[in-house]
């Protein structure tokens, strides 16, 4: 009987002893997810609260803050915080601690404990930030000199390195990366001095990376892929190549958005003249500018897209002609393309002239398009020739029309040369009212001599 006793009391006392174990052990761990009394974070008392609630009132008070930029004793600027946002949950999260006798020792210490936590912004919020302090006013200081790194030469196959300069220009993101330091730090007075912050080059001529991608260059962007134009040569640049066949690694690779981008900009700039801007000397007024039309060469994108990717996957030389959608009527004169074979026509004049090999065939009124209705100006070609058809259309009451002409000409569209057996008042200024709906109206027998010297993509120019 005894024994059963003591075996019964020993067992109420671990029950009792398990219970408060694990009571208190209950109270540690609600301790340690909570900061000490007389904890402060950064200045702001964070007592008895969690790592988000402290992040919370961290947060808060940031964002009602202003970061005061000074120069010369004065204010250079005033940054609002309000918009920041900032990443320290895990800064917060180690600060409070995992050691029961830690934390057991500051809960029941009465002295204060001090803490710091670094104020990251977001990434996001840290980039918004530095674009709001770079364009500040403050920043925008003139300079004789900008700052410049060293760098290789990619316009040909030498691949020089030129060397850096060093210049006088405040470097701006230097400035607001120190503005986001001084945040995180909690300093919202800062001070700028533009000597401080004068940029330097990142990038020196003796820098070792420089000179490993000059060789690297020297290897992948010799190619030469030169392109024979109406009236000079022109080669792909290393520049362009390196865009096209980007490095990768060790290597390079084919960029097929890059081939794209290269033949429709830079290329199509180069070769083509259709839509360009020309001078033209014409019969009644002398050298004039004449803007635009589509007459000229232009490239075959598509063509010449497939053609340059073999190419440049090949890695071989190669020199040829480029691919053309359309070439013009005179292709002896490279940008000055329209010859002296041409029809010219003058709106201002109501005129319309024929030359052949720079003999004047034909000099002759007629009548344009009227106001809302006005004939293109611009460089453009005959598109065809037909006889005996009907132009169709709609007049300005809604009407519509028929008309039947002899010869017809077409060089912008509906837009074309033929005869108007209907008219008689060719050459008049009251083609602003009572002219064409964009034709050229030609009397019949005008009309049916331009139609026999001349052929499909004949340039003719038109313009005020």
């Amino acid at each position: 009987m005894k024994k059963g006793i003591i075996i019964g009391i020993v067992i109420i006392v671990c029950i009792v002893a398990g219970v408060g174990i694990y009571t208190h052990t209950d109270h540690y761990r609600a301790m340690a997810s909570h900061y000490p009394e007389n904890t402060t974070i950064n200045g702001i008392d964070c007592s008895g609260l969690t790592a988000s609630e402290a992040e919370k009132k961290l947060v808060n008070s940031w964002q009602g803050r202003t970061l005061t930029i000074r120069e010369d004793g004065g204010t250079a600027a005033k940054v609002s915080l309000r918009a920041t946002k900032y990443n320290i949950h895990s800064q917060l999260e180690d600060l409070l601690g995992s050691n029961f006798i830690e934390v057991l020792r500051h809960h029941s210490s009465d002295k204060a404990r001090h803490l710091t936590a670094s104020m990251n912004m977001t990434k996001d919020s840290s980039a918004a930030f530095q674009r709001n302090i770079k364009q500040r006013s403050f920043l925008d200081i003139p300079y004789k000199v900008k700052t410049k790194n060293a760098y290789v030469d990619m316009n040909s196959t030498a691949f020089k390195i030129v060397k850096e300069v060093q210049g006088d220009n405040v470097d701006k993101d230097k400035v607001a990366k120190k503005a986001v330091a001084s945040v995180a730090k909690g300093d919202f007075s800062m001070r700028f001095k533009a000597a401080d912050f004068v940029a330097k080059p990142k990038v020196t001529e003796d820098s070792e990376s420089l000179k490993e991608e000059q060789a690297f260059d020297k290897k992948h962007y010799t190619q030469k892929i030169v392109y024979d134009e109406y009236n000079k040569k022109y080669t792909i640049s290393p520049k362009d190549l390196a865009k096209m066949m980007p490095r990768r690694g060790n290597d390079t690779a084919l960029d097929e958005k890059a081939v794209e981008k290269f033949v429709d900009k830079t290329l199509a700039w180069e070769i083509n003249t259709q839509y360009a801007t020309r001078k033209f000397k014409s019969t009644d007024q002398g050298t004039i500018t004449v803007v635009g039309g589509n007459y000229g060469y232009a490239i075959n994108k598509k063509k010449e897209i497939k053609a340059l990717t073999k190419e440049l996957k090949a890695g071989k030389d190669v020199e040829r002609k480029p691919y053309y959608s359309q070439t013009p009527y005179y292709t002896g004169g490279g940008k000055n393309d329209i010859g002296d074979s041409y029809i010219e026509v003058s709106i201002s004049s109501q005129t319309l002239w024929l030359y052949k090999n720079g003999k004047k065939l034909m000099s002759t009124a007629v009548t344009t398009g009227k106001s809302g209705h006005d004939t293109a100006c611009g460089t453009f070609f005959i598109a065809y020739k037909q006889r005996n058809t009907t132009l169709r259309g709609q007049n300005d009451d809604g009407s519509d029309y028929n008309s039947d002409v002899s010869y017809w000409m077409p060089f912008n569209g509906g837009q074309g040369c033929h005869d108007a057996s209907w008219r008689s008042d060719f050459g008049s200024s009251a083609y602003t009212t009572n002219g064409s709906h964009g034709c050229v109206n030609m009397q019949t027998g005008d009309a049916a001599f331009l139609y026999n010297h001349i052929k499909a993509g004949y340039p003719i120019v038109v313009h005020a």
